[in-house]
Protein backbone atom coordinates (compact mmCIF):
# COMPACT_ATOMS: atom_id res chain seq x y z
CA UNK A 1 0.00 0.00 0.00
CA UNK A 2 0.96 3.60 -0.52
CA UNK A 3 1.95 5.12 2.88
CA UNK A 4 0.79 8.60 1.82
CA UNK A 5 -2.81 7.39 1.84
CA UNK A 6 -2.66 6.00 5.38
CA UNK A 7 -5.07 7.83 7.66
CA UNK A 8 -3.76 8.38 11.20
CA UNK A 9 -5.82 7.06 14.09
CA UNK A 10 -5.47 10.36 15.95
CA UNK A 11 -4.08 13.81 15.12
CA UNK A 12 -0.91 13.03 17.09
CA UNK A 13 -0.16 9.86 15.07
CA UNK A 14 0.99 10.57 11.54
CA UNK A 15 2.29 8.29 8.82
CA UNK A 16 6.07 8.33 8.55
CA UNK A 17 5.63 9.99 5.17
CA UNK A 18 4.11 13.17 6.69
CA UNK A 19 6.31 15.94 5.33
CA UNK A 20 8.22 18.48 7.37
CA UNK A 21 7.33 22.05 6.40
CA UNK A 22 10.96 22.84 5.51
CA UNK A 23 11.11 19.95 3.02
CA UNK A 24 8.07 20.99 0.95
CA UNK A 25 8.54 21.21 -2.80
CA UNK A 26 5.30 23.17 -3.20
CA UNK A 27 2.85 25.12 -1.03
CA UNK A 28 -0.75 24.99 -2.26
CA UNK A 29 -1.98 27.92 -0.16
CA UNK A 30 -1.15 30.09 2.82
CA UNK A 31 -3.76 32.11 4.67
CA UNK A 32 -4.09 34.27 7.77
CA UNK A 33 -7.54 34.06 9.33
CA UNK A 34 -9.51 36.78 11.10
CA UNK A 35 -8.25 35.53 14.48
CA UNK A 36 -4.66 36.03 13.22
CA UNK A 37 -3.82 32.33 12.86
CA UNK A 38 -1.67 31.53 9.84
CA UNK A 39 -2.01 28.20 8.05
CA UNK A 40 0.10 26.61 5.30
CA UNK A 41 -1.47 23.92 3.07
CA UNK A 42 0.35 21.41 0.89
CA UNK A 43 -1.19 18.26 -0.57
CA UNK A 44 -3.11 16.41 2.15
CA UNK A 45 -1.42 18.29 5.02
CA UNK A 46 -1.46 21.64 6.77
CA UNK A 47 0.64 23.44 9.38
CA UNK A 48 -0.19 26.27 11.75
CA UNK A 49 2.51 28.92 12.06
CA UNK A 50 3.04 30.17 15.59
CA UNK A 51 3.72 33.84 16.32
CA UNK A 52 7.28 32.81 17.19
CA UNK A 53 7.71 31.67 13.58
CA UNK A 54 7.72 27.96 14.43
CA UNK A 55 5.37 25.61 12.62
CA UNK A 56 3.22 22.85 14.10
CA UNK A 57 3.76 19.26 13.01
CA UNK A 58 2.00 18.25 9.81
CA UNK A 59 -1.67 17.40 10.28
CA UNK A 60 -4.00 15.87 7.71
CA UNK A 61 -6.46 18.40 6.31
CA UNK A 62 -9.38 15.95 6.42
CA UNK A 63 -8.79 15.19 10.10
CA UNK A 64 -9.21 18.82 11.19
CA UNK A 65 -11.05 20.87 8.54
CA UNK A 66 -14.62 19.68 7.94
CA UNK A 67 -15.53 19.57 4.24
CA UNK A 68 -12.14 20.78 3.01
CA UNK A 69 -10.49 18.62 0.35
CA UNK A 70 -6.78 17.94 -0.08
CA UNK A 71 -4.72 19.81 -2.69
CA UNK A 72 -6.55 23.13 -2.46
CA UNK A 73 -5.71 25.74 -5.08
CA UNK A 74 -5.92 28.93 -3.01
CA UNK A 75 -7.25 30.48 0.18
CA UNK A 76 -8.06 34.01 1.34
CA UNK A 77 -9.70 35.82 4.24
CA UNK A 78 -11.88 38.81 3.39
CA UNK A 79 -11.33 41.84 5.59
CA UNK A 80 -14.93 43.01 5.31
CA UNK A 81 -16.68 39.93 6.65
CA UNK A 82 -13.74 38.03 8.18
CA UNK A 83 -14.70 34.84 6.37
CA UNK A 84 -12.05 32.54 4.95
CA UNK A 85 -12.55 31.02 1.48
CA UNK A 86 -10.77 27.89 0.23
CA UNK A 87 -10.75 27.22 -3.52
CA UNK A 88 -10.29 24.02 -5.50
CA UNK A 89 -11.08 24.06 -9.19
CA UNK A 90 -14.46 25.73 -9.68
CA UNK A 91 -15.58 24.98 -6.09
CA UNK A 92 -15.05 26.87 -2.85
CA UNK A 93 -15.66 26.33 0.85
CA UNK A 94 -16.41 29.29 3.13
CA UNK A 95 -15.58 29.32 6.84
CA UNK A 96 -16.35 31.93 9.48
CA UNK A 97 -12.95 32.80 10.94
CA UNK A 98 -11.77 29.47 9.44
CA UNK A 99 -13.72 27.64 12.10
CA UNK A 100 -15.32 24.28 11.51
CA UNK A 101 -11.74 23.40 12.22
CA UNK A 102 -12.34 20.80 14.93
CA UNK A 103 -9.83 21.70 17.67
CA UNK A 104 -6.83 23.90 18.25
CA UNK A 105 -3.53 22.25 17.36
Amino acid sequence: TDPTTTIPTSPAVLPQSAPHICSLQKIDAAVRTKNNNTYIFSGAYFWQLQRSGLASNALRIGDKWLGLEDNIDAALTRRGNGKTYFFKGSKYVKRKNAMNYLNNI
